[in-house]
């Protein structure tokens, strides 16, 4: 993956030599951390010696979305029966979207009927199927399920039934049945709900203030 550095700073006291060979260093750095990058603003800024020092690095993608300290990314396809959720709900979907965006790699794909589920779920993903009669977790404890995918380089799929929930062969088939509540809501609710859910998950992993 290319590596991009963008450095604006002030020069301080020290040589323009100094500051170019600072900076190759750095670029170099950033190359041989590109697969799991590990470079912290502040030591970067402090090294360089650089007031007003602003970095951005594409070392990997979760550099990019923004989030230095993260070392991995959850890869996720989430297949639903249905429509996508509509007015508000499709509004608040999009924000869990765009929050989850640095942590995890999500792939959604919309089926009219059961029959095309099997075709939609990629070789090797461990699949969750979403039923009300499935495992009950904590936040926490659904926190350390995605982490230890995370971290195993796992891809995971998630599938979601319509109103009629899903055939017994197709929850059979999967490796994990987990219940968001044993109580029965619509659609568009169990479809934010497990978005907030996961991206609760993620801010339990990296320690954000989300979940309290």
């Amino acid at each position: 993956m290319i590596t991009l550095i963008k450095i604006t700073a002030r020069y301080t006291s020290f040589s323009v030599i100094e500051y170019v060979s600072r900076t190759i260093f750095l670029y170099v750095l950033a190359e041989v951390s590109s697969t799991h990058c590990r470079l912290e603003t502040s030591v970067v800024c402090s090294f360089l010696l650089l007031e007003d020092c602003t970095i951005w690095s594409k070392c990997c993608q979760a550099c990019y979305k923004g989030d230095i300290n993260n070392q991995s990314m959850l890869y996720l396809t989430f297949i639903s029966l249905g429509d996508l959720p509509k007015g508000a709900f499709s509004e608040i979907a999009d924000k869990f979207h765009k929050q989850m965006s640095p942590y995890v790699k999500f792939s959604h794909i919309v089926v009219a009927d059961e029959s095309k589920i099997k075709a939609q779920v990629p070789d090797g993903d461990f699949v969750i199927v979403l039923d009300e009669a499935g495992k009950t977790m904590s936040s926490h404890e659904f926190a350390k399920l995605i982490s230890d995918f995370e971290d195993g380089g796992q891809h995971l799929t998630v599938i979601l039934s319509d109103a009629k929930g899903l055939s017994d062969q197709t929850k059979k088939a999967s490796d994990l049945r987990l219940s968001l509540s044993p109580m029965t809501t619509t659609h568009d609710l169990a479809h934010l709900f497990f978005l907030e859910q996961l991206y609760r998950a993620m801010t339990i992993i990296r320690g954000k203030e989300y979940h309290y």
